[in-house]
């Protein structure tokens, strides 16, 4: 592909993009004005639901209103105590998370149910060594200066996905073009 077709294609996605958030940002307007309409008819006349028509199309769509989500605050304490009293069979007894990491419990876990407990690197050493490994084609050093493969690294070839970013005057270019409907 020679240089000028790509200068021509770049051109066109350019115009395509300022069109793109042109509309956008209409829509969100558009979006913010009839959601604001919407609740206030639903709270007036209990509206949920409205037609949309367009002239010589009849019905295209329908806006509907969302309900309103549900937060439940569970207050444990209260439950527990409640289920205690209750309905005492629904009580089971867990480990504290915070329990799970200590050497002590560890241990006495160990000496009874062995098969609970598996190894497992620390998140912090792991995290650091698999991008060490990203860099080294899967090798890491270790503290004894030896080295050990962890990982295979496959770096894959570019997908053709790109990142548009206005530079200069072409927000201002942009913002100019989506206004007029005529070539640039």
């Amino acid at each position: 592909m020679n240089s000028k077709k790509l200068r021509k294609l770049g051109r066109r996605l350019v115009e395509a993009k300022a069109t793109s958030d042109a509309a956008a940002q209409r829509y969100r307007a558009a979006r913010e004005e009839t959601t604001e309409a919407l609740v206030q008819a639903h709270r007036k006349h209990g509206v949920i639901k409205t037609a949309v028509e367009i002239p010589g199309l009849g019905q295209v769509a329908t806006i509907t209103l969302k309900q309103g989500s549900v937060q439940v605050t569970v207050h444990e304490d209260e439950l527990l105590e409640a289920t205690t009293e209750h309905a005492p069979t629904e009580i089971e007894h867990v480990i504290a998370q915070e329990a799970l990491t200590d050497p002590k419990v560890i241990e006495a876990i160990c000496k009874v149910r062995p098969d609970a407990v598996t190894p497992q690197v620390r998140q912090a050493w792991r995290t650091a060594k698999i991008e060490e490994a990203k860099k080294t084609r899967g090798w890491i050093a270790l503290p004894t200066g030896e080295q050990a493969k962890i990982a295979t690294v496959v770096h894959h070839p570019p997908t053709g996905d790109f990142q548009l970013t206005w530079t200069g005057e072409g927000k201002t270019f942009a913002n100019a073009f989506a206004g007029d409907s005529g070539e640039v």
